[in-house]
């Protein structure tokens, strides 16, 4: 779990500072954002994603 936790500390330090980058790197913003799901799926389960996503 605690890793878990730390990486997705570093998936939101790194989605932070693309901010200003977004529309230059929109791939790379994509994948981020997908890793992010991906760990906040391992962390919380279904019902957390049901809840930000619907």
């Amino acid at each position: 779990m605690y890793v878990y936790s730390s990486y997705l500390a570093e998936l939101l330090e790194e989605k932070k500072k693309l901010g200003p980058f977004v529309q230059v790197l929109p791939i790379y913003s994509r994948l981020l954002n997908q890793g992010l799901v991906v760990v906040t799926f391992s962390l919380f389960g279904s019902s957390f994603l049901y809840e930000i996503c619907c």
